[in-house]
């Protein structure tokens, strides 16, 4: 006679079985048929699925330049550029001198790589900051208008009263202009046309020299779409 705290089946030739091997036998095929459901899927996924959307990057191009006291401004120094080869197009890795700058000691070109960036931004990265009815340059002096002094905005061949909050649209051409009353308004239209119209050609090259391009995201492996296949 059994033990009553024995529970036993015949295992098919003749003979008793142990139920915990059946449970296992059981619980490894309910596993296996997992694992071959989630690779069969994870195959039909890699198989069937569509190519990755990337975000079209930023990369255009405006012309600019800025007097104070009535003389131009240069930043043809190499604090003003940004170093090409470090240059960086995933927005996710963009800081502010990523998002807008200038390259290669041309200080009448500005890039930008990010949406939503003003004229202002682009003047903070050079340590300057547009105030009311002033400029501050990098050393915190304060070059204001007056009854001696003029406070100009002339963008795209119009007078606008501030460019601080204006976003940077492609192909832009700003004059910043603070210097005497007496110039008049036939010299500021004479110091804008002088600013170069570079930035159309800028946009058609696609790309700024070595490593700051505004070319496709690169193509996915095999590895990658594997990975995307089975989440991981």
């Amino acid at each position: 006679m059994l033990d009553s705290g024995w529970m036993s089946t015949r295992d098919g030739r003749g003979g008793f079985a142990n139920p915990y091997s059946i449970t296992m036998r059981i619980t490894l095929s309910i596993l296996a048929g997992a694992a071959l459901g989630i690779l069969a899927f994870g195959l039909v996924r890699y198989a069937a699925a569509p190519e990755p959307v990337h975000d079209e990057p930023v990369h255009y191009h405006a012309n600019f330049a800025l007097y104070l006291d009535g003389e131009r401004v240069r930043f043809q120094e190499e604090r003003y550029m940004e170093d090409i080869a470090t240059c960086r197009l995933d927005a996710g890795m963009l800081g502010p001198r990523d998002r807008v700058h200038m390259h290669q000691m041309n200080d009448e070109v500005v890039h930008v790589h990010a949406a939503g960036v003003t004229w202002g931004h682009f003047l903070a990265n050079l340590g300057f900051a547009i105030g009311e009815g002033a400029i501050v340059d990098e050393a915190g002096v304060v070059h204001a208008a007056g009854p001696e002094r003029r406070l100009s905005f002339v963008l795209n061949g119009e007078r606008v009263p501030s460019i601080a909050n204006r976003e940077i649209v492609s192909l832009d051409r700003l004059l910043v202009y603070q210097g005497p009353t007496d110039a008049t308004d036939a010299e500021l239209e004479e110091m804008f046309e002088a600013i170069p119209a570079s930035a159309d050609a800028y946009n058609a090259s696609h790309q700024d020299g070595v490593g700051c391009t505004s070319g496709e995201a690169p193509e996915e492996t095999p590895a990658d779409r594997l990975r995307r296949a089975f989440w991981f």
